[in-house]
């Protein structure tokens, strides 16, 4: 068991080389491949150590999906808790999360579907994939709006 165990964290830190997990995901990795009993150890010894920290890794993950994918706040949740992180994490985590969505979602739609503005089918076009992008309809409708106020000022 001693041996198996020490494969187990040997596994789990090459992973955490390459990228960052959830306790939840590396759990899965090393339960594909070691004990549940080697892979508790594992993950006990990690969160003890410090690899392994649930609200760091959510805040980061969050912040990137924000700030460089220029996700919404509700595909932003939804990828946290499919990445296994628990529902009130997420909410912490979001609460401290500012984006500007009408913003992000003007930047999107003027480097994609500015071409599908004129149009009520256009229209249609942009709000499914910003709703897919995880943004508010609200947010998208303003957006919209905004962006068509602009094409008449120019």
């Amino acid at each position: 068991m001693h041996e198996e165990i020490k494969k187990a964290y040997t596994y789990a830190t090459n992973l955490l080389e390459i990228k960052s997990y959830s306790v939840a995901k590396l759990r899965d990795k090393i339960l594909s491949r070691y004990s549940s009993d080697a892979a508790d150890e594992v993950i006990n010894r990690l969160i003890t150590e410090g690899y392994l920290n649930d609200r760091k890794f959510a805040r980061h993950a969050a912040e990137y999906m924000a700030e460089v994918k220029k996700f919404g706040a509700y595909r932003i949740k939804k990828e946290l808790f499919v990445k296994g992180i628990a529902k009130d994490l997420i909410e912490e985590v979001m609460a401290d999360i500012e984006t500007d969505d009408v913003d992000n979602i003007i930047a999107r739609i003027k480097k994609k579907y500015s071409g599908n503005l004129e149009t009520p089918a256009g229209e249609q076009k942009i709000i499914t994939a910003m709703t897919r992008y995880g943004f508010k309809y609200s947010d998208i409708i303003k957006a919209i709006k905004r962006m068509k106020e602009e094409l008449i000022t120019l």
